[in-house]
């Protein structure tokens, strides 16, 4: 069972789980017929081949819920009913927007866990599976351990907030019932692949809609300054290798009780990297640092709203360590360095397709 499918991650990771199981249940807010749509944009999108997709009604099975509300606003008959039989509980919804408020983010990130693990104490056989996100350790420098979570009050935005508090609550359940959770912490995920108009979007193609709208305003100067330091680096991943690995430690019997992996990229991209192709992508931008907030004008902060919260990193000098995850996916070849072309690849947007999607079989 499947939350978040049709998002960047979850479609990918949905892929994945295709890969060997038969069937998997998803659950989403739309109706069945709707959803199923959607899902086949994601997985054509992910890379998913015609025989899949032309499956797709036979192989996902589309469960329409309330991610919020209490049994995920179903019936006690029909959350039991769902609960039946759960071998797994792969919990990938989230909301990702850094600039949304806390409210929000805790409503769908924090509540929505606790209606998964609700879901969870109702499928006793099932072993957890909760997305987390390596940003859980705050504004923190140095090497970041796997084990543990940290106390921190120290967050860029309320985005981090929300989901260290729900990998809180995952750990406290794990540690009050006894049962088996593993939690993947990935980093930025990204991808060469072209995003679809219509397709799951990801912290790139965000931040690539800003630097577009901010190419359209003719008005604004060239020159823009960012806070932080050329000593900054990214943690960026490409999607298809988070996904692999975690569906690789997915499918080996569990350890410990509770155990977290730092699903990122073994090498750190510098900052300087991305903002060489966020310039080539926004031809006549030109992207300077600054150590100090007071030194920005307004079209600095203009850009810094328009960018999507990515001003938040760009002092960020932490290291994630992945012993485990390496020790766990030894068999899947790391991803290589990210470098300016494949940043600039993944900022780019695929032009709309020339005719309708089918929805008997949608064609990748």
């Amino acid at each position: 069972m499947l939350t978040g499918a049709t998002g960047f991650l979850g479609s990918h990771l949905l892929l994945e789980l295709l890969s060997t199981a038969d069937r998997v249940t998803v659950l989403v807010r739309d109706d069945p017929h709707a959803a199923l749509h959607r899902l086949g944009r994601a997985l054509a999108g992910a890379g998913a081949g015609r025989e899949l997709l032309g499956a797709l009604r036979v192989r996902v099975l589309p469960v329409q819920v309330e991610l919020q509300a209490p049994r995920l606003g179903l019936s006690k008959h029909a959350h039991r009913q769902l609960a039946y039989g759960v071998r797994q509980i792969w919990h990938s919804a989230a909301l990702t927007a850094m600039t949304a408020d806390a409210d929000t983010l805790l409503e769908v990130n924090l509540h929505g866990t606790q209606r998964i693990l609700e879901l969870a104490d109702a499928a006793p056989a099932a072993r957890l599976f909760h997305v987390s996100t390596a940003y859980v350790c705050g504004a923190r420098s140095g090497t970041v351990a796997e084990d543990g979570l940290a106390e921190t009050d120290r967050f860029r935005n309320a985005y981090e907030a929300s989901k260290y508090r729900a990998e809180r609550h995952v750990r406290g359940w794990s540690a009050r019932t006894g049962r088996t959770a593993t939690v993947f912490r990935p980093s930025v995920l990204v991808s060469r692949r072209l995003r679809r108009p219509r397709g799951p979007r990801h912290p790139l193609s965000v931040l690539a809609a800003g630097l577009r709208l901010w190419a359209e305003q003719t008005d604004l100067p060239a020159a823009v300054r960012i806070v932080g330091s050329p000593h900054a680096t990214a943690n960026l991943l490409p999607v298809e290798y988070a996904a692999r690995a975690m569906a690789e430690v997915g499918a080996l019997p569990p350890g410990r009780p509770l155990e977290s992996y730092h699903v990122v990229h073994p090498h750190e991209t510098p900052l300087p990297v991305v903002l060489e192709a966020m310039e080539r992508s926004c031809p006549g931008l030109s992207l300077s640092l600054t150590s100090s907030p007071a030194r920005l004008g307004p079209a600095d902060r203009a850009f810094a709203a328009l960018t999507a919260g990515f001003h938040h990193y760009g002092g960020m000098e932490a290291r994630f360590d992945r012993t485990r995850l390496d020790s766990m996916t030894a068999g899947i070849e790391p991803p290589p360095p990210i470098s300016a072309d494949y940043v600039q690849r993944a900022l780019a947007l695929e032009p709309p397709p020339p005719g309708p999607i089918s929805p008997k079989g949608l064609t990748p």
